[in-house]
């Protein structure tokens, strides 16, 4: 995300780039179609009549205060029984889901949806965050896409970032309760051991 510091970056710019499935932890019916240059590229279902899933999972090394994702869901309706729909969930634990986006059967041909913010607070505060794609189609497996953009693309289609919560400070009282407790201990001990 353009003007901050996060602890935890990840993006690509299409799905053909090297580091796209880096955390693409599972994929049910879905594949990546190509378009050929200068053609897009983008995951879609194998199959019609049948949801795609694609599930990543993103590890942080602390837990987060902030998690930032940009994620876009293409629906297209051909008519004639050619169309699709797609839907973007989130987790802290791969199995219990929450809708994020949704991107239905549009009336015009073709719809695009984006996910551009941070998530809600329900998903902060752990080291896991899981996002899962699901994508149905009719007609034609392409009728339903996530991650469409053009070979050109100049910016992360897909973007992850993440901040870490602070460790809280020791408070002055705290610290205080604490040498005191300290200094008690040494001159009990220093009794103790100088006694006659």
């Amino acid at each position: 995300m353009l003007g901050q510091t996060f602890d935890f970056t990840y993006g690509y710019k299409t799905v053909l780039d090297a580091n796209a499935q880096q955390y693409v932890v599972g994929t049910q019916n879905v594949q990546i179609y190509n378009e050929g240059t200068p053609g897009a590229s983008y995951w879609a279902p194998s199959t019609t009549g049948t949801v795609g899933i694609l599930t990543s999972e993103f590890t942080f090394a602390e837990p987060t205060s902030e998690i930032f994702v940009n994620a876009q869901l293409a629906s297209f309706n051909f008519g004639g029984g050619t169309y699709g729909y797609g839907s973007l969930y989130g987790s802290t634990d791969g199995s219990t889901w929450t809708l994020l986006l949704d991107s239905p059967t549009p009336s015009t041909p073709g719809n695009y949806v984006f996910y551009n913010q941070d998530v809600p607070n329900e998903f902060l505060g752990t080291t896991s965050f899981w996002l899962q794609e699901r994508l149905t189609a009719y007609g034609s497996p392409i009728m339903a896409q996530f991650s469409h953009f053009g070979q050109g693309n100049s910016f992360n289609g897909f973007e992850l970032d993440a901040k870490y919560a602070a460790t809280p400070e020791p408070s002055s009282s705290a610290l205080l309760a604490l040498s005191l407790f300290v200094l008690a201990s040494f001159r009990k001990f220093y009794r103790k051991a100088h006694a006659p």
